[in-house]
């Protein structure tokens, strides 16, 4: 980063005060019709992207496959259920947590599994009654596991040996080795490896639960402060400052947005199919680094470097500490903002029955350490040091040419989550992160505000799945 205060902080303007006018400028990247075809370009990318899972030929789903979702549903209520039974008058919530269970098993396999839990909170009576129920449904797939788990729960673990239960685990997981553990007591290894993961998930619900009801009263108040300042004129907005000095290299800043796009899928093809062919999972994480470099492109295409880390907000502003906090304090005040985005975001899945999970997210409730770690410095360093200098940087203060801050950071979030990998479902929610981090942009103009909140909001959310599902 550069050394001193950012350009903005110098001389900032407010959104009512006129810019004064550039000199003329032909150099490469400036016309109208490049301009066309760059955006034409980046919106068939981006749409492109967008419908890639409807596109793909349809995957038959493995039978057993394991649904995270109710792996966390069913971890949380026995988790929850283990920590209520020391309290007074926990009948009703535990009736309340077993009847959500129930709701969100759909499939045969889904019920199955859940009977394993269903014992734990009810008895063994109402996990046999269940098994019983989907043995008379006549499934083949499962018919022998229904039959070991009723053995399991009307003459105990024990009346099934070693390899009988050996098979059960690796069929089912956790689910199985909740069953067989069903009359073990709390000290036995078994009965603890599925007890741990459970009071954790637990653990971690209700402090998740705790943290989001702290950061939208906290959000909601800065928010509120932050719009009365700004209709005041007591909160300047630094990025306005320093807009003209790059104005002349906006069509560059598009072009290098559109080559990020470009080099981003050609990498990521390059990378699974290396992994495809040697076995590892190795040439995917690394070929995503490269793409860092096509932050250079207007440099290279005769834009001054100067302008280029204005442009792009590569400037350390008042020293990265203190932006570092704007970024935090920036993401709270936006907080209400995701809220709603997550509000939306849980309308749609419903409505279309998806979780909307990112596919590295779910991949990592399983992944080994080092793979856990890859995933990690993918969410932490990467995306947030690619995506915003290429978003909240590039895309973003092309846009501000000529669009007002709102306008200019709802555009870009909405490209920013039409090209996630989320689907549908993640749109709402992406998109208000990505307006909220083109807010923290425009108020401190230092990409270090957006770097740091997007790579808390990361590491936040990959937290939270290892607690969840891990």
């Amino acid at each position: 980063m550069q050394d001193g205060a950012s350009p903005g902080s110098q001389s900032p303007f407010s959104e009512s005060q006129a810019a004064p006018e550039p000199q003329a400028s032909h150099g490469p990247g400036r016309g109208p019709l490049r301009t066309i075809a760059l955006w034409m370009v980046l919106l068939l990318i981006a749409g492109l992207l967008a419908a890639a899972q409807s596109l793909l030929p349809e995957v038959e789903e493995e039978p057993l496959r394991d649904d995270p979702s109710l792996r966390f549903l069913s971890r949380y209520v026995f988790g929850a259920a283990q920590l209520l039974k020391s309290l007074p008058q926990s009948e009703a919530t535990v009736d309340q947590l077993a009847q959500s269970l129930e709701e969100g098993a759909k499939s045969e396999v889904d019920r199955l599994r859940m009977a394993s839990v269903l014992a734990e909170l009810r008895g063994a009576d109402a996990a046999l009654e269940e098994l019983t129920r989907l043995s008379e449904s006549g499934s083949q797939e499962l018919a022998e596991d229904l039959g070991h788990l009723i053995r399991v729960y009307q003459e105990g673990s024990d009346s099934l040996d070693a390899q009988t239960q050996d098979r059960l685990i690796e069929r089912h997981g956790w689910y199985a080795r909740l069953a067989l553990s069903f009359d073990k007591p709390p000290s036995d290894p078994l009965r603890r490896s599925v007890r741990s993961p459970a009071l954790r998930a637990a653990a971690a619900a209700a402090a998740a639960v705790a943290a989001v009801g702290i950061a939208v009263p906290v959000g909601l108040i800065l928010f509120s402060i932050a719009f009365m300042r700004r209709r005041k004129g007591q909160l300047k907005m630094r990025n306005a400052g320093s807009l003209n000095r790059y104005r002349g290299g906006s069509g560059l800043l598009l072009e290098a947005f559109v080559v990020y796009l470009i080099a981003f899928i050609l990498l990521s093809v390059v990378g699974v199919m290396l992994d495809a062919i040697t076995g590892l999972s190795l040439f995917a994480w690394l070929a995503g680094w490269p793409v860092l470099l096509v932050a250079l492109w207007p440099a290279a295409r005769g834009m001054e470097l100067q302008r280029l880390k204005e442009a792009l907000g590569w400037y350390r502003g008042d020293g990265f500490l203190r932006e570092a906090g704007y970024g935090l304090v920036g993401y709270l005040a936006g907080f209400p903002i995701i809220l709603l985005g997550i509000l939306g975001a849980g309308v749609l899945a419903r409505l279309t029955d998806d979780s909307g999970a990112h596919p590295l997210a779910l991949e990592l409730a399983s992944a080994p350490t080092w793979r856990m770690l890859q995933i990690f410095s993918i969410g932490c360093l990467l995306a947030p040091l690619s995506e915003e200098l290429m978003f909240r940087g590039a895309l973003y203060s092309h846009l501000r040419m000529k669009l007002h801050y709102v306008v200019s950071g709802l555009i870009t979030g909405l490209i920013f989550a039409a090209i996630h990998p989320q689907g549908l479902v993640g749109i709402p929610v992406l998109a208000a992160v990505g307006l909220a981090l083109a807010l923290i942009r425009e108020w401190r103009g230092s990409i270090i505000g957006p770097i740091v909140a997007h790579a808390a909001h990361n590491f936040s959310a990959l937290t939270l799945v290892i607690l969840f599902f891990g």
